[in-house]
């Protein structure tokens, strides 16, 4: 099953069209057409979105990152419903040792107590402008919610590695999120055989643009 189909809007404010050739191009998203979806429980706590072409072949694969404000909460039951895809995943970028690692999303017992602190949302899917306007389309089929915690109180038992679960685009967004702490070794361990390696970087951090 597919996310929920959703038209979200260019914001004004960017210089970009929809990114729709060069694989890396990307637009920010206004805000609030993004409110104005089923996501009412983000309202407030966005802080930006962006839009980034992944992979231009038959299928398009898009990302919409999401930046959160700092402290946000988001209720447990809010990341099971449709507008993010079928596969969700928590990931942490707290602890190094969990870069390979991508977990289920853990089910509350009780939602309207239960709330889960992120970082970011990455949600991966399709893409398409619509004509005459500054809309586009977007539909998910999956999506990664980061969170920095330093417990493990959110985490469920470990799924598969990334290479398993992501292509090199997606992993790639993934770590390019907010700061960039790429280890080529490990890039290597998990895609060999694969040109785009990182260039040599290991272990040094960015701050993204």
């Amino acid at each position: 099953m597919s996310g929920t189909f959703l038209t979200l809007k260019i914001a004004d404010i960017n210089k970009e069209a929809f990114p729709k050739d060069k694989e890396g191009n990307r637009c920010k998203v206004d805000i609030t057409s993004f409110n104005d979806t089923t996501l009412k429980e983000l309202e407030g706590k966005v802080e930006s979105i962006v839009l980034t072409l992944l992979k231009n072949d038959d299928n398009k694969n898009f990302s919409l990152s999401i930046k959160l404000n700092k402290s946000s909460n988001i209720t447990r039951s809010t990341l099971n419903i449709p507008i993010y895809g079928a596969n969700k995943f928590i990931y942490n970028i707290n602890n190094e040792d969990l870069i390979t690692k991508l977990y289920k999303v853990k089910p509350a017992a009780d939602p309207a107590a239960d709330n889960v602190k992120l970082t970011h949302i990455l949600i991966i899917g399709t893409a398409a402008a619509v004509d005459g306007s500054d809309n586009f389309t977007f539909t998910a089929t999956k999506s990664i919610f980061v969170t920095n915690t330093t417990t493990t109180d959110q985490l469920t038992d470990e799924v598969k590695p990334f290479h398993d679960l992501l292509t090199i685009e997606e992993f790639l967004n993934l770590r390019y999120i907010d700061y960039f702490s790429f280890d080529n070794e490990k890039f290597n361990e998990l895609y060999k055989g694969i040109s785009r390696g990182g260039g040599g970087i290991s272990k040094i951090k960015y701050k993204s643009k």
